[in-house]
């Protein structure tokens, strides 16, 4: 379980050009892999940044395998009108059935060969502690959408900070 940390004004597009520098980089992705960002200018949000990345990096990685002969992740990030800042993973994966999105919560559940199942426990558990929301969209043959929102840094605090 994650441990309780600090909060502070965290940059999404910032970390998420990071989150894909360094994939782009790992052993998993190859030429049939293509990366693309889609990112607002600044969504502010308050959250460890840490944690996050580890966030980021398991949805990627997932988005990754879930495409092992090829296909595009795009991660897009914005400002809600609802408070919250949203990171979007979308895969052109294979997608996954009704079932398989109903076991996604499950510890221990692993839709990978070779995956311990506890990659999305610990984004569960992260966003959950960051009184965010995570939500799957996904059809068989037409890839999988991720979405993750965080609540975005009050308006105050971040003009206090620049």
């Amino acid at each position: 379980r994650p441990r309780a940390t600090a909060r502070e004004s965290v940059d999404l597009p910032a970390l998420l050009r990071d989150t894909a520098a360094l994939l782009r980089n790992s052993a998993e992705v190859r030429d049939k892999h293509a990366i693309e960002l889609e990112l607002e200018g600044e969504v502010p949000v308050l959250a460890n940044p840490d944690q996050l990345r580890q966030v980021f990096w398991n949805l990627a990685l997932n988005a990754i395998r879930a495409m092992p002969a090829g296909g595009t992740l795009t991660i897009q990030a914005r400002r809600g009108d609802d408070g919250f800042g949203r990171v979007v993973f979308a895969d052109t994966g294979g997608g996954m059935s009704p079932e398989e999105l109903a076991q996604l919560p499950q510890p221990f559940h692993s839709g990978f060969a070779g995956g311990a199942g506890l990659g999305l426990s610990i984004v569960f558990q992260i966003v959950e502690d960051h009184k965010g929301k995570i939500s799957f969209a996904s059809e068989m043959g037409r890839g999988t959408t991720v979405t993750v929102a965080i609540p975005a840094q009050p308006a105050a605090a971040a003009a206090r900070e620049s």
